[in-house]
């Protein structure tokens, strides 16, 4: 029997459409795909791209291959069903055109005999697999209803490896695809620093789990700190880090760009209710400014403003994961349009047990500043905390 998800419950909110689809043929086949393949296939091909000279029969690689470049088809095609394409290509589309890329390549090297070159084509599949599935799997949840999402939650756990290796992809060839396109022209520039330890931080768990989706967690981390990569955001230093604090995993995001106003972490700001009204009334434009929300990343004058798919109802979707919290605090120069005078203006936003706090303060003088954790003049800090518990 099949049931309806509906955009108002559900946490595909704001695509538009209704989901009739029967949960397991969206979402279950699809995760297990992203799992085991990981797990199996992937890891076959990148011992093969280390070593070329291992004698395994070719048919034995084609088939792998062969197998990964189905079931990357069947997702895209269970993703379009749900209607959730626009997800898939502001989060995916670049990583499954790689990954298709090198592996048709690699397969036609080997229907030619030349081993090592298809090996060579190989180079690097792990890390694209877990920044590939990572998105899928992000995208995928967004497909069911907050019920169903605290019961998938119930039942995995974060996967550190495979963030690691989506961060991995991040900083080497997504990178590198990046620094072409007209919004990342400084990112070359960019100091960018990830201190992802896994071995450390698995001591640190000392036998518990991080009670969280790999692919949710993971994906709004990378989703941000490729916000932060974008000419728009003016930051010099991104930092990525993540721990163990206590009884939460944490991971902290920080940069030294120009930082928030108030109304991107207020979602009922003076200005975003104004802004409501009048697209009510005009149907057209930005609705609003706040981050969480979808079209509205960026300022007024941007030229090229941000889609805000990343990062859309993250605010909402992170309460179906009970004791988690997120906190963002930001700095922002502010100049008064007619006597010229500057101060800087400190907002934080905290998610806690369901419930949203803001407070905003302002100063003219960085000695009286409020928030001394950005020790840049102006920055942003995104702080995500998930519970821990006991390995079942």
């Amino acid at each position: 029997m099949s049931e309806t998800y509906s955009p108002k419950f559900s946490l595909a909110l704001g695509t538009g459409v209704e989901i009739a689809v029967d949960k397991r043929i969206i979402f279950e086949p699809c995760i297990n795909i992203c799992k085991h393949v990981g797990s199996e296939n992937i890891p076959f091909l990148s011992r093969i791209s280390s070593h070329p000279d291992t004698h395994i029969p070719a048919g034995d690689i084609k088939f792998s291959i062969d197998s990964i470049l189905g079931s990357v088809r069947h997702i895209r095609e269970v993703i379009t069903r749900c209607g959730l394409e626009k997800f898939f290509g502001h989060d995916a589309n670049n990583a499954e055109a790689v990954l298709r890329g090198k592996l048709l390549t690699a397969g036609l090297e080997l229907d030619s005999g030349k081993i090592e070159t298809a090996a060579a084509d190989l180079h690097g599949i792990g890390d694209l697999w877990d920044r590939y599935s990572v998105a899928v799997e992000d995208i995928l949840l967004r497909g069911l209803s907050p019920k169903e999402i605290l019961e998938e939650q119930q039942k995995d756990t974060l996967d550190l490896k495979r963030m690691k290796g989506a961060f991995n992809y991040l900083l080497s060839e997504e990178r590198d695809h990046l620094e072409k396109r007209d919004a990342y022209r400084g990112l070359e520039k960019k100091n960018i620093t990830v201190d992802l330890d896994v071995d450390k931080i698995e001591k640190d768990l000392n036998g518990r789990e991080i009670n969280a989706p790999t692919g949710f967690v993971t994906n709004f981390n990378l989703n941000e700190t490729r916000n932060d990569f974008s000419d728009r955001i003016y930051a010099k230093n991104v930092t990525f880090r993540a721990r163990v604090d206590g009884d939460f995993f944490e991971t902290e995001i920080v940069d030294d760009g120009k930082g928030m106003y108030p109304e991107h972490l207020d979602e009922n700001h003076p200005e975003n209710i104004k802004m409501r009204e009048e697209y009510k009334q005009s149907g057209s434009g930005r609705c609003t400014y706040y981050i969480f929300s979808e079209g509205a990343s960026g300022d007024a004058g941007d030229s090229k403003k941000s889609s805000g798919i990343g990062l859309s109802n993250f605010d909402k979707r992170l309460v179906s994961i009970p004791s988690a919290e997120l906190r963002v605090v930001t700095r922002r120069r502010r100049v008064d349009d007619e006597t010229a005078e500057v101060t800087y203006v400190e907002t934080e936003f905290i998610l806690k047990n369901g419930e949203i706090h803001t407070s905003t303060s302002e100063c003219a003088n960085l000695e009286d500043k409020k928030f001394s954790e950005i020790t840049s003049k102006t920055g942003t800090i995104f702080t995500l905390r998930l519970p821990l518990q006991d390995k079942k």
